[in-house]
């Protein structure tokens, strides 16, 4: 079944500030022209809440989720429609798609996020500032990211250029049209894993890191 809009999440990329805006500097980035689409099904029987993602990429293999069923993109779904204030009294399917190659940095796990919120928005007839949607779309994050700056989300459900800091939230930004070229490694790496070296690198050598963020 086609919903009034087609729910999306965007891809990104981070211009400025990478990793320092994780602890509260700010970052310019972008949404990128790559992404997530998602149609909503009514299957007369199975899990209240399943997502179905489609192979993305060459390499990738499609993956399933469902509300309860103990699997990561299961509690993201979870934490999203808790704040989403939604629940399920009949099956619902988000069948998502895109063209996004995954852990190569450009916000997979957001853009996932992003298109479920706006999926279950849709679904239950919810009119939701950006904002709101935002603030689903990182709780879906965090289960895949770890400890997440809120940016991949911003990027993701906002769909525009923009400054972002934890404590200033997002702030578009009105330039000319951005012109990037985005090479794709061919090698998956772990954006929390980084993360993580990163901070533990802060924890070893708080101020030196602190002025390599500044």
């Amino acid at each position: 079944m086609l919903a009034r809009h087609v729910p999306r999440g965007a891809c990104k990329a981070i211009l400025t500030g990478e990793h320092a805006v994780v602890y509260g500097h700010e970052a310019l980035a972008t949404a990128l022209p790559l992404g997530f689409a998602a149609t909503l099904d009514h299957p007369p029987q199975g899990p209240l809440l399943a997502v179905e993602v489609a192979a993305t990429s060459a390499e990738a293999v499609p993956f399933r989720g469902a509300l309860g069923d103990g699997s990561m993109l299961g509690q993201a779904i979870e934490k999203i429609a808790a704040v989403l204030g939604v629940t399920r009294t009949r099956p619902l399917l988000v069948r998502v798609v895109g063209d996004v190659p995954l852990g190569r940095g450009l916000g997979a796990s957001a853009a996932l996020a992003a298109v479920i919120a706006d999926a279950l928005a849709v679904a239950h007839g919810l009119e939701l500032p950006v904002d709101e949607l935002a603030r689903a779309a990182r709780a879906g994050d965090e289960v895949f990211h770890g400890r997440a700056s809120g940016i991949d989300a911003e990027a993701a459900v906002r769909r525009e250029l923009g400054l972002f800091s934890r404590a200033a939230g997002w702030r578009r930004v009105a330039a000319a049209p951005l012109h990037l070229l985005v090479v794709d490694s061919g090698e998956p790496r772990s954006t929390a894993d980084v993360v993580a070296r990163v901070g533990a690198r802060r924890a070893a050598d708080e101020l030196g890191v602190a002025r390599l963020m500044a």
